[in-house]
Protein backbone atom coordinates (compact mmCIF):
# COMPACT_ATOMS: atom_id res chain seq x y z
CA UNK A 1 0.00 0.00 0.00
CA UNK A 2 2.75 1.85 0.69
CA UNK A 3 4.47 1.93 -2.48
CA UNK A 4 1.06 2.69 -4.27
CA UNK A 5 0.68 5.62 -2.43
CA UNK A 6 3.96 6.34 -2.72
CA UNK A 7 3.92 6.23 -6.77
CA UNK A 8 0.91 8.10 -7.03
CA UNK A 9 2.07 11.33 -5.03
CA UNK A 10 4.88 11.23 -7.39
CA UNK A 11 2.88 11.03 -10.19
CA UNK A 12 0.49 13.70 -8.72
CA UNK A 13 4.16 15.76 -8.51
CA UNK A 14 5.25 15.42 -11.98
CA UNK A 15 2.29 15.86 -12.97
CA UNK A 16 0.81 19.55 -11.31
CA UNK A 17 3.40 21.35 -13.12
CA UNK A 18 2.81 20.67 -16.12
CA UNK A 19 -1.10 21.12 -15.62
CA UNK A 20 0.10 24.77 -14.51
CA UNK A 21 1.61 25.34 -17.26
CA UNK A 22 -1.26 24.48 -19.42
CA UNK A 23 -3.38 26.65 -17.41
CA UNK A 24 -0.82 29.83 -17.86
CA UNK A 25 -0.46 29.30 -21.77
CA UNK A 26 -4.56 29.07 -21.86
CA UNK A 27 -4.53 32.19 -19.71
CA UNK A 28 -2.24 33.82 -22.22
CA UNK A 29 -3.81 32.83 -25.32
CA UNK A 30 -7.36 34.06 -23.93
CA UNK A 31 -5.40 37.51 -23.49
CA UNK A 32 -3.61 37.50 -27.07
CA UNK A 33 -7.43 36.81 -28.59
CA UNK A 34 -8.82 39.68 -26.51
CA UNK A 35 -5.79 41.91 -27.40
CA UNK A 36 -6.28 41.02 -31.37
CA UNK A 37 -9.69 41.73 -31.67
CA UNK A 38 -9.04 45.21 -29.75
CA UNK A 39 -6.21 46.22 -32.30
CA UNK A 40 -8.06 45.11 -35.38
CA UNK A 41 -11.28 47.20 -34.46
CA UNK A 42 -8.42 50.33 -33.51
CA UNK A 43 -6.93 49.61 -36.91
CA UNK A 44 -10.52 49.77 -38.23
CA UNK A 45 -12.17 52.76 -36.58
CA UNK A 46 -8.34 54.36 -37.53
CA UNK A 47 -6.72 54.93 -34.55
CA UNK A 48 -3.13 53.60 -35.77
CA UNK A 49 -1.27 54.12 -32.92
CA UNK A 50 -3.63 52.43 -30.30
CA UNK A 51 -3.39 49.53 -32.41
CA UNK A 52 0.27 49.24 -32.49
CA UNK A 53 0.42 49.93 -29.27
CA UNK A 54 -2.12 46.45 -28.52
CA UNK A 55 0.26 44.94 -31.04
CA UNK A 56 2.85 45.62 -28.76
CA UNK A 57 1.31 44.48 -25.96
CA UNK A 58 1.05 40.73 -27.57
CA UNK A 59 4.93 41.07 -28.40
CA UNK A 60 5.25 41.06 -24.53
CA UNK A 61 3.23 38.04 -24.16
CA UNK A 62 4.55 35.84 -27.66
CA UNK A 63 7.93 37.19 -28.28
CA UNK A 64 7.77 35.94 -31.62
CA UNK A 65 4.65 36.71 -33.01
CA UNK A 66 5.77 37.40 -36.73
CA UNK A 67 1.83 38.15 -37.32
CA UNK A 68 1.52 40.54 -34.58
CA UNK A 69 5.33 42.01 -35.71
CA UNK A 70 3.72 42.62 -39.67
CA UNK A 71 0.54 44.15 -38.54
CA UNK A 72 2.94 46.61 -36.55
CA UNK A 73 4.74 47.14 -39.85
CA UNK A 74 1.42 47.60 -42.19
CA UNK A 75 0.41 49.88 -39.21
CA UNK A 76 3.28 52.18 -39.51
CA UNK A 77 2.73 52.37 -43.34
CA UNK A 78 -0.94 53.74 -42.57
CA UNK A 79 0.90 56.26 -40.85
CA UNK A 80 3.43 56.93 -43.38
CA UNK A 81 6.44 55.80 -41.32
CA UNK A 82 8.07 53.85 -43.64
CA UNK A 83 11.44 53.06 -41.92
CA UNK A 84 9.32 51.93 -38.86
CA UNK A 85 7.23 49.93 -41.23
CA UNK A 86 10.83 48.61 -43.00
CA UNK A 87 12.16 47.76 -39.45
CA UNK A 88 9.12 45.77 -38.21
CA UNK A 89 8.60 43.82 -41.58
CA UNK A 90 12.05 42.78 -41.22
CA UNK A 91 11.70 41.74 -37.48
CA UNK A 92 8.86 39.45 -38.52
CA UNK A 93 10.92 37.87 -40.99
CA UNK A 94 13.42 36.87 -39.40
CA UNK A 95 11.13 35.56 -36.82
CA UNK A 96 9.31 33.95 -39.43
CA UNK A 97 11.39 33.91 -43.02
CA UNK A 98 8.77 32.21 -45.19
CA UNK A 99 5.88 34.39 -44.06
CA UNK A 100 5.04 35.84 -47.69
CA UNK A 101 2.85 38.82 -46.03
CA UNK A 102 5.62 40.36 -44.66
CA UNK A 103 7.58 40.38 -47.67
CA UNK A 104 4.52 42.51 -49.08
CA UNK A 105 5.40 44.95 -46.00
CA UNK A 106 8.62 44.72 -46.67
CA UNK A 107 8.41 46.15 -50.61
CA UNK A 108 6.04 48.20 -49.66
CA UNK A 109 8.18 50.06 -47.37
CA UNK A 110 10.87 49.98 -50.03
CA UNK A 111 8.87 51.88 -52.08
CA UNK A 112 8.09 54.84 -50.44
CA UNK A 113 11.63 55.11 -49.59
CA UNK A 114 12.72 54.82 -53.00
CA UNK A 115 14.64 51.45 -53.22
CA UNK A 116 12.50 50.15 -56.42
CA UNK A 117 15.58 46.74 -56.59
CA UNK A 118 14.63 45.79 -53.30
CA UNK A 119 10.97 46.18 -53.88
CA UNK A 120 10.57 44.23 -56.72
CA UNK A 121 12.84 41.66 -54.66
CA UNK A 122 10.83 41.61 -51.67
CA UNK A 123 7.48 41.62 -54.25
CA UNK A 124 9.08 38.14 -55.69
CA UNK A 125 10.11 36.77 -52.95
CA UNK A 126 6.38 36.83 -51.59
CA UNK A 127 5.53 35.40 -54.65
CA UNK A 128 7.83 32.59 -54.58
CA UNK A 129 6.77 31.98 -51.05
CA UNK A 130 2.82 32.13 -51.47
CA UNK A 131 2.15 31.86 -55.77
CA UNK A 132 -1.67 31.21 -54.75
CA UNK A 133 -1.63 34.95 -52.90
CA UNK A 134 -2.63 37.84 -55.85
CA UNK A 135 -0.54 40.32 -53.82
CA UNK A 136 3.03 39.88 -54.58
CA UNK A 137 1.87 39.91 -58.33
CA UNK A 138 -0.76 43.02 -57.68
CA UNK A 139 2.31 44.80 -56.50
CA UNK A 140 4.13 44.25 -59.01
CA UNK A 141 1.59 46.01 -60.75
CA UNK A 142 1.97 49.39 -58.75
CA UNK A 143 5.25 49.38 -59.07
CA UNK A 144 5.21 48.95 -62.98
CA UNK A 145 1.84 52.19 -62.69
CA UNK A 146 4.55 53.63 -60.55
CA UNK A 147 6.61 53.87 -63.57
CA UNK A 148 3.84 54.69 -66.15
CA UNK A 149 4.90 51.05 -67.63
CA UNK A 150 1.00 50.74 -68.40
CA UNK A 151 0.91 47.70 -70.43
CA UNK A 152 3.36 45.88 -67.73
CA UNK A 153 0.90 47.02 -64.72
CA UNK A 154 -2.41 46.17 -66.85
CA UNK A 155 -0.61 42.45 -67.23
CA UNK A 156 -0.02 42.03 -63.53
CA UNK A 157 -3.71 43.42 -62.32
CA UNK A 158 -4.94 40.35 -65.43
CA UNK A 159 -2.37 38.32 -63.38
CA UNK A 160 -3.82 39.37 -60.15
CA UNK A 161 -7.20 38.19 -60.85
CA UNK A 162 -6.34 35.15 -62.49
CA UNK A 163 -4.81 33.73 -59.20
CA UNK A 164 -7.82 34.91 -57.12
CA UNK A 165 -11.30 35.87 -59.03
CA UNK A 166 -12.58 37.44 -56.15
CA UNK A 167 -9.61 40.19 -55.61
CA UNK A 168 -11.54 43.66 -55.36
CA UNK A 169 -8.25 45.45 -55.92
CA UNK A 170 -7.03 43.69 -58.83
CA UNK A 171 -9.89 44.68 -60.57
CA UNK A 172 -10.28 47.92 -59.80
CA UNK A 173 -7.02 49.04 -60.29
CA UNK A 174 -7.15 47.08 -63.65
CA UNK A 175 -9.92 49.05 -64.49
CA UNK A 176 -8.36 52.51 -63.93
CA UNK A 177 -5.46 51.05 -66.18
CA UNK A 178 -7.62 50.50 -68.94
CA UNK A 179 -9.60 53.58 -68.69
CA UNK A 180 -6.14 55.53 -69.00
CA UNK A 181 -4.86 54.02 -71.43
CA UNK A 182 -8.95 54.42 -73.74
CA UNK A 183 -9.66 50.95 -73.21
CA UNK A 184 -13.13 52.13 -72.13
CA UNK A 185 -15.06 49.13 -72.62
CA UNK A 186 -12.83 46.40 -71.22
CA UNK A 187 -12.45 49.24 -67.89
CA UNK A 188 -16.11 48.71 -68.13
CA UNK A 189 -16.41 45.04 -68.45
CA UNK A 190 -13.64 44.81 -65.41
CA UNK A 191 -15.92 46.93 -62.81
CA UNK A 192 -18.98 45.16 -63.83
CA UNK A 193 -16.95 42.05 -62.84
CA UNK A 194 -15.98 43.56 -59.59
CA UNK A 195 -20.10 45.22 -59.29
CA UNK A 196 -21.24 41.73 -59.27
CA UNK A 197 -18.91 41.30 -56.51
CA UNK A 198 -19.74 43.63 -54.13
CA UNK A 199 -22.43 45.81 -55.87
CA UNK A 200 -21.84 48.58 -52.66
CA UNK A 201 -18.36 49.40 -53.90
CA UNK A 202 -18.49 53.35 -54.21
CA UNK A 203 -15.20 53.85 -55.75
CA UNK A 204 -15.76 51.04 -58.91
CA UNK A 205 -19.39 53.00 -59.07
CA UNK A 206 -18.26 56.33 -59.44
CA UNK A 207 -15.39 55.11 -62.06
CA UNK A 208 -18.41 53.42 -63.73
CA UNK A 209 -19.94 56.01 -64.07
CA UNK A 210 -17.18 58.77 -65.14
CA UNK A 211 -16.11 55.91 -68.00
CA UNK A 212 -19.77 56.57 -68.99
CA UNK A 213 -19.78 59.99 -69.67
CA UNK A 214 -16.91 60.20 -71.34
CA UNK A 215 -18.07 57.69 -73.89
CA UNK A 216 -21.42 59.30 -74.46
CA UNK A 217 -19.01 62.66 -75.16
CA UNK A 218 -17.40 60.31 -78.09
Amino acid sequence: MKKITRCLLTFILAVAPSYALCQEQDANAQVVETLIRQALAAEDSGQYSKSIELFKKILKIDTENAKAMNSIAGLYGKEGKFKEELEWAQMAIKANPEFDLAYINQGNAYINLNNPADAEHSFRNAIALNPKSPLGVYSLGVMAENKKEFDKAIEYYRQSIEIDPKFENGYFSLAAMLANTKQLDQAIAALDELLAMNPTAADAQTMRAQIINEKAKK
